[in-house]
């Protein structure tokens, strides 16, 4: 077998008129063999971080056995379920791993994380096709320049039908629009 139990095993001479077991005159030995719960552990030790509202939440840990399941809740003491938080705030995780008949269980301390807002920190401009070198004349186009917005989680996402066209005559004022 190959779960937890005691398992009989038989043991026969295959030459009875040669061998004996030793002390006695049978030609076969039942012995038991005992499968016990085995301890579990961690293989890689819980962690969690931080993310952004509308990311996925990162946790990983890694058992010997089983697989390991993410509780959440409010408050460090609280009651824990497995429905990840969707909204900012910060909140405590605990990985388990739920018990067998063939091995324990698992269940890490409560580890606290934040669900933050994403907010932009930054515009980048860039001309479409990308040039890396503009001269001065009397007058200056540049049509296609894409708006990037740039977002404190260090995601980047272009700014679908915001296009700058850039025109500058020598003497004016520079005019964007």
């Amino acid at each position: 077998g190959i779960d937890v139990g005691l398992y009989p095993q038989t043991l026969i001479l295959t030459d009875p008129e040669n061998t004996k077991w030793q002390g006695m005159t049978a030609h076969s030995i039942t012995l038991n063999f005992e499968i016990t719960r085995a301890e579990n552990r961690w293989l890689e030790p819980p962690k969690v971080y931080d993310s952004y509202i509308g990311f996925p939440l990162r946790s990983q840990a890694t058992s010997k056995f089983g697989q390991v399941i993410y509780l959440y809740s409010a408050t460090e003491n609280g009651i824990y379920k497995t429905e990840a938080p969707g909204s900012v705030g910060t909140y405590f995780v605990k990985a388990k791993v739920v018990e067998s008949k063939n091995y324990t269980e698992l269940v890490s301390s409560p580890m606290q994380f934040s669900i933050l807002a994403e907010e932009v920190v930054g515009i980048s401009l860039e001309a479409s096709p990308k040039k890396t070198e503009y001269f001065s004349f009397d007058k200056l186009e540049l049509e296609g320049i894409v708006v990037k917005a740039i977002y404190n989680s260090s995601r980047e996402e272009i700014l679908e039908n915001h296009r700058l066209n850039i025109i500058y005559n020598n003497g004016d004022t520079l005019r964007m629009g």
